[in-house]
């Protein structure tokens, strides 16, 4: 594809998607005053309005000329709006979720009509019954084909959350322990995919049915089936939110995360709005929503860089695929991720569309004429627009600022490199971001940073120690276990090695250093810290949208080698779709692997959720409770009322331990026991031994048993 072909203006965004977004923000807004509904209805519109006003109407009156920019960037201006009304609410004192959605609504609805009269939204020039008429779907055989494979692979995907035995989970992770359904339900979404994509006319509406069925059948397996979601840390925020809501101010210092309470506050106003008792209902579909958020940033992203559509679905799968890092559940960091890429794509775009001159020269002359060239404007972008558009990247990197501590360095290393390589118009953006991340780890975090200075920089510039956590301390516990962690560091390595090799393909093109900056900056904070051992999976989940794309170019540059030598393959129409749905199946497997290894100790049961919150909710006011940072269900509530150790206390489980904390309470899960087992090398059952030898001395008794779940209470000694 031609890049004028690519970077053609696109219609701006329709008079009725605007129209739509203030109605939506009117509806939730009288369903919140009244007290209206409730339940998912409720909860889906509230969703709906936090995500597109006012973002989308005021975005519209910018009239940029690439509609998925346009919807990209109304979707994340509407996040940093109620990121940062919320924080104003809590530090403010002044707690009204109902009337800033009020306010929020006027300003939607006002921009909207002002957009719909200036012509910034034009309504259709096509009446609706004929666009519709034109629209309509062509029901052809290898669409029925391809829609009979999903319908098929929806029913073998529920039928397996029913019958899956994750009790039975291992060391091999999920892929140990599903039956013949999933692989048959993921060659089914694989075939789809290879039809939609393989095929002469590219069928967008299969490619995007069959990656929303497989982001469920990856994502959401273990979730439907405990009928919970599965990284624990989702019910430590759901004690964050409660307390919020509750008190309507930050607690004491009790976790370095309330320096960056911007998503806490949003998402306290959320459950307010919504009226439910508590953001528990929000984790279970968390991964599937907030995916289909990324969705839009990441495919634009690889749109860009492949040059077209076709490539750009398979970067898309590629991407689900790839992505096992479990970073996308309710939490700050998955909404600073899809703000991150909407600048990083929005800079993208803006590099790919404007006049941009080339290096030329020696290397000496290359090097001078990079650090001082800019980028032009792109076509129907004015002035006054491109200035606008700064502000608003601006604005919506000081939502992720207070939001999250890692992401917006992040962004700042990323925005720094462009602006060095001479890819970047916006030359006081990367300043700006920079004095906002300053002015707030100086106003709003100071208890962290002055009370953690030495954890701060003790790291830095140890890359080999940053290295050694976040790869070396994983290979520890039963031998099988960290044989199937060598299949997470191959599927991922082998991914960075693909997209190595794509970028060289890629490299005579004239953004090929701004996408080698997108490539290499999340790698760049590996030098800063380790960040409690996560900084290299961290390094790896946010390259990956970058990853994918480049990753696609190389396959793409190897099947087309393949077939000039392999002429038969090449004259066969099937042979696109047959290797699409291999290749496919065979990703999607490994990202089932992948993802689903640590499900014995990731998961948690209805029961043990059920124990933890009717503990929280029975135990006295000052009582004490075990364990710690291992069990997120015990911190679903009463965040300052219970007492809990720090996250370093019984780490290692023993009586002297026990005794020396002296819990009122122990919750004992199957959970526990697995990464005992796992990651520790513990005997099976060493966990309920203790437990029972507890009990057996007389030191606790048991009262409640469940099938996941084990609550002592302590004894008086007489």
């Amino acid at each position: 594809m031609s890049r004028t072909a690519l970077l053609s203006r696109s219609p701006a965004l329709p008079c009725g998607l605007v129209l739509a977004c203030a109605g939506i923000a009117g509806a939730a807004t009288f369903a919140a005053a009244t007290d209206l509904g409730g339940g998912l209805v409720r909860m889906a519109v509230v969703v709906a309005m936090m995500s597109s006003t006012p973002g989308i109407p005021l975005v519209a009156l910018l009239r940029l000329p690439n509609r998925a920019i346009a919807l990209m960037l109304g979707i994340s201006a509407s996040w940093a709006t109620w990121l940062l009304i919320s924080l104003w609410q809590v530090t403010a004192g002044w707690w009204a979720p109902v009337p800033c959605a009020a306010a929020v609504t006027t300003v939607s609805v006002a921009a909207a009509a002002f957009s719909v009269r200036t012509g910034a939204a034009p309504a259709a020039s096509v009446p609706l019954t004929t666009r519709l008429r034109r629209a309509r779907y062509r029901w052809d055989r290898p669409r029925g084909v391809a829609a009979a494979l999903l319908c098929g692979a929806v029913t073998l995907g529920w039928w397996e959350t029913r019958v899956i035995d994750l009790d039975a989970t291992g060391a091999y992770g999920l892929i140990g322990v599903v039956t013949w359904r999933l692989p048959l339900a993921l060659g089914a979404v694989g075939s789809a995919f290879g039809i939609a994509v393989g095929r002469r006319r590219l069928d967008q509406p299969v490619a995007f049915a069959a990656l929303a069925i497989l982001v469920c059948l990856l994502y959401q397996l273990v979730a439907i089936s405990d009928g919970n979601p599965v990284v624990g840390t989702g019910f430590v925020h759901v004690g964050f939110i409660d307390y919020i809501g509750t008190a309507h101010r930050l607690p004491p210092s009790v976790d370095a995360r309330f320096s960056w309470s911007g998503f806490f506050d949003a998402a306290a106003v959320l459950v307010e709005l919504t009226g439910l008792a508590d953001a528990g209902p929000l984790l279970l579909w968390a991964p599937a929503v907030l995916t289909a958020f990324v969705a839009l940033p990441v495919f634009i992203i690889a749109r860009l860089i492949t040059g077209g559509t076709r490539l750009a679905w398979v970067s898309m799968a590629i991407y689900v695929c790839g992505n096992w890092f479990q970073q996308d559940y309710f939490s700050p960091q998955a909404i600073a991720f899809v703000m991150h890429l909407s600048i990083v794509a929005t800079l993208l775009w803006w590099l790919r569309a404007a006049p941009f001159p080339p290096l030329e020269g020696g290397l000496a002359h290359r090097a001078s004429t990079m650090l001082i060239r800019l980028p032009g404007l792109p076509p129907h972008i004015g002035r006054r627009q491109a200035l606008l558009l700064e502000s608003l990247l601006l604005f919506i990197a000081t939502a992720m600022v207070v939001s999250h501590q890692l992401t917006p360095v992040l962004t700042i290393i990323t925005v720094t490199l462009l602006a060095v390589v001479g890819s970047l118009r916006q030359r006081c953006l990367p300043v700006a971001i920079g004095i906002v991340f300053v002015v707030w780890l100086s106003y709003g975090a100071p208890d962290y940073w002055t009370g953690h200075l030495q954890v701060l920089l003790g790291d830095f510039g140890k890359v080999t120690g940053s290295l050694q956590t976040g790869l070396g301390d994983r290979f520890s516990g039963a031998q099988q276990y960290q044989r199937m962690q060598l299949v997470r560091i191959a599927w991922s390595g082998g991914l960075a090695v693909l997209a190595g090799i794509g970028w060289l393909c890629y490299r005579r093109n004239r953004s090929a250093l701004a996408v080698g900056v997108l490539l290499v900056a999340p790698f760049t904070l590996i030098i800063g810290q380790s960040y409690g051992g996560e900084i290299v999976l961290r390094c790896f989940f946010y390259a990956l949208p970058v990853m994918a794309p480049l990753a696609a170019v190389c396959l793409f540059r190897l099947y087309r080698w393949i077939l000039g030598h392999i002429r038969v393959l090449g004259r066969s129409p099937a042979a696109p779709v047959l290797v699409l749905t291999a290749a496919v199946w065979s990703a999607a497997m490994l990202g089932m692997t992948t993802r689903g290894l640590n499900t014995a100790f990731e998961r948690n049961p209805a029961d043990l959720v059920g124990a933890a919150r009717a503990l929280l909710t029975t135990v006295p006011d000052g009582t004490t409770l075990l364990p710690s940072g291992s069990e997120g269900v015990l911190k679903l509530g009463r965040l300052t009322t219970v007492v809990r150790p720090q996250s370093s206390t019984c780490n290692a489980w023993t009586v002297e331990c026990v005794d020396a904390f002296g819990a009122d309470y122990i919750l004992i899960s199957t959970s526990q026991q697995a990464d005992l087992e796992l990651r520790r090398a513990a005997p099976p059952g060493w966990l309920y031994d203790f437990a029972d030898q507890l009990v057996d001395q007389g030191r606790y008794q048991i009262v409640e048993r469940t099938r996941h779940a084990l609550v002592l209470a302590r004894k008086e000694q007489g």
